[in-house]
């Protein structure tokens, strides 16, 4: 292999590392998996229809957070966390990232009309409520934090219209009202970890309102009604056997034992009060595909 040859191949890979910083690859696997989750679901899956979904989602996703960093350009400059992003660290042009942006999204609202036209809507929704409401917000009140949340609440609810079911029906309101509420102590733990790296960017943080130690018993009440509404799938009309009902009780006071010991333990813990309610709501979420296969 010439020099040549490997300066290309090097230089691709750079780019493409690039892209996937901009896209924020594992948020929007993230979103995408909950779409995903979603749909199977419904207990109507097709693979076809599922790899188109998670296709477009993915696309969605990956659009509106390149769109995101535009954006909030001028902010993560000042923030130590976001200062390397690829448009404050001139890897990317601003002009390029709106480009890949917009592209990203036309293509996939192309993939999702393909599928169902109400899928399509809702991401365009999901993406306008993102980056046209919280995304502003940010930077004027810490109650950004609802729209915020009722973003992470939409994918689960794009992914049940492609089988055609009410958006209203019970089955998924209680799937889309967890996603809802997890991400609120998701965000809140962000704001402990790096609040003051928040605010010197000019974002409206509540760590500005209450102190840690106040902030930290809000995170770990929401935490533990987050956990607990999981119980009251009854009241949804679903019906989970016996094994897996001993399981998420099993699993909701495990977590609530184990976040509890992180977040009011010593402060390099809360770190890994972040990953275990990250990795709760990744286990639910499976569960939920348990069901909906039931």
């Amino acid at each position: 292999m010439n020099e040549r040859m490997r300066y290309n191949m090097s230089h691709s890979s750079k780019n493409i590392t690039v892209l996937l910083q901009l896209v924020r690859l594992r948020l929007s696997l993230l979103v995408t998996f909950s779409a995903i989750t979603g749909y199977l679901f419904t207990g109507e899956a097709e693979v076809s229809s599922l790899l188109v979904l998670a296709s477009g989602v993915f696309l969605l996703a990956a659009g509106s957070s390149a769109l995101n960093q535009y954006q909030e350009r001028h902010l993560d400059g000042r923030m130590e966390r976001t200062r390397l992003r690829p448009i404050p660290s001139g890897l990317v042009l601003p002009l390029e990232a709106l480009f890949i942006a917009t592209s990203i999204i036309i293509a996939g609202s192309l993939v999702l009309w393909q599928l169902q036209a109400a899928t399509m809507v809702l991401g365009l929704f999901n993406i306008l409520l993102y980056n046209g409401l919280y995304t502003p917000l940010k930077t004027k009140t810490p109650l950004s934090i609802l729209p915020g949340a009722l973003v992470g609440a939409i994918p689960p609810l794009m992914g049940w219209s492609v089988s055609g079911g009410s958006l209203v029906h019970p089955h998924i309101l209680f799937l889309a009202s967890f996603m809802f509420l997890w991400q609120v102590p998701h965000f809140w733990l962000l704001m402990i970890m790096y609040g003051k790296d928040y605010e010197k960017a000019g974002f409206s943080t509540i760590s500005k309102h209450f102190k840690p130690a106040s902030l930290k018993i809000i995170v770990f009440a929401w935490a533990t009604t987050t956990s607990v509404f999981l119980l009251s799938f009854p009241l949804f009309g679903l019906v989970i056997p016996l094994a897996l009902v001993m399981f998420l009780f099993a699993l909701n006071l495990f977590f609530i034992i184990i976040f509890y010991r992180f977040l009011f333990g010593r402060p390099e813990n809360i770190l890994s009060a972040f990953i275990t309610i990250n990795s709760f709501m990744a286990i639910v979420l499976i569960l939920f595909v348990m069901i909906g296969s039931l």
